[in-house]
């Protein structure tokens, strides 16, 4: 884990029991109503877009407004799982 990246900053916060307690996908049409773009960006190897409930996260984001972009042959890091792309 790289010192003062996003990934050391995660754990750091719950290490001490910092745990989000509303999903952000339950915040995207506030997102939207106030002028902020949303977008998400997933491998389509990515843990993250799994079914919930039934539906991909990524369905469920798209039918809320939000841009959802498919980045093929990628895992979760989109920042270095695939460099060669």
């Amino acid at each position: 884990m790289r010192k003062g990246s996003s990934e050391s900053a995660l754990h750091s916060l719950f290490e001490y029991g910092i745990i989000p307690y509303t999903p952000i996908i339950d915040s995207v049409q506030d997102f939207l109503e106030q002028g902020i773009e949303v977008s998400f960006h997933y491998g389509t190897r990515d843990w993250m877009d799994t079914e919930f409930n039934g539906e991909k996260v990524s369905q469920i984001l798209e039918e809320e407004g939000a841009e959802v972009f498919m980045v093929d042959d990628w895992d979760h890091h989109l920042y270095f799982d695939n460099p060669e792309a």
